[in-house]
């Protein structure tokens, strides 16, 4: 959460410099801009309608983006975090996709981000067996939420009940709670150190929401709290 409350203005063109993607950079800088710009324009004509509308949001909005994010990305394989059909997963016949253009066939966008909302069942369909080439995890009838809450009780055996096979010999409930248990273990790559460019970058980054806070921006204040927690967990992990 510290992570995404503090970085993304200056990360997201970062990466599509070093990607050569020189539209989206020059999009992205020009976005922040404009949202900054909004920002200190509505709180200096009405400070009441600034909270209302952009202030709450602007600091809920990454606790409520990052514990999603993180409750995609729980069961991660250790052999290979890097496969996209081990690095999250699919939740089908599930009443929320309805809601939230099919969120729940995470394996399809990232395999897949331009893929059309309507059009993943059908991608998940057409590709079976990859899935079950790469032990990819798919569940039904759960959201993110119902998931996590299963995992956070320790009840792994009912989130078995819940998994999809897709082996031709499939898993006991043994078997399938050690899967869930391996893959729920923290990965070392996640404390390895940040190079020099994008320690760079996220200084940088750290420096502006201080700068926009002391500068008069009130909601800035989230971000630039968030400074010394993000150090503070760098010192832990390392």
């Amino acid at each position: 959460i510290a992570n995404f409350a503090l970085h993304p203005f200056l990360s997201l063109p970062y990466y599509a410099v070093v990607k050569r993607r020189f539209g989206l950079a020059g999009f992205a800088l020009g976005s922040t801009g404009a949202y900054f710009a909004a920002f200190h324009a509505l709180h200096a004509y009405h400070p009441a309608a600034f909270w209302i509308s952009l202030g709450f949001s602007s600091v809920l909005g990454p606790v409520a983006l990052m514990a999603g994010n993180f409750g995609q990305h729980q069961f991660i394989n250790p052999a290979d975090p890097a496969d996209n059909y081990g690095l999250t997963v699919n939740l089908v016949k599930a009443p929320f996709n309805m809601l939230t253009f099919n969120d729940g066939y995470h394996i399809v966008h990232h395999l897949n981000s331009v893929c059309h909302w309507s059009e993943m069942p059908l991608q998940f369909i057409k590709n079976l067996d990859k899935y079950e080439k790469h032990d990819a995890l798919v569940f039904h009838s759960l959201d993110y939420n119902e998931m996590s809450a299963l995992i956070y009780t320790r009840q792994l055996r009912k989130l078995a009940s819940y998994c999809v096979q897709l082996r031709a010999e499939p898993r006991t409930t043994d078997q399938l709670v050690a899967l869930f248990e391996e893959r729920l273990q923290p990965l070392p790559q996640a404390g390895a150190p940040l190079d020099l460019p994008k320690k760079s970058i996220f200084g940088l980054q750290q420096l502006l929401w201080l700068g926009l806070y002391a500068g008069g921006m009130p909601s800035a204040i989230f971000p630039a709290l968030m400074v010394p927690v993000f150090a503070a967990l760098s010192l832990v992990e390392a």
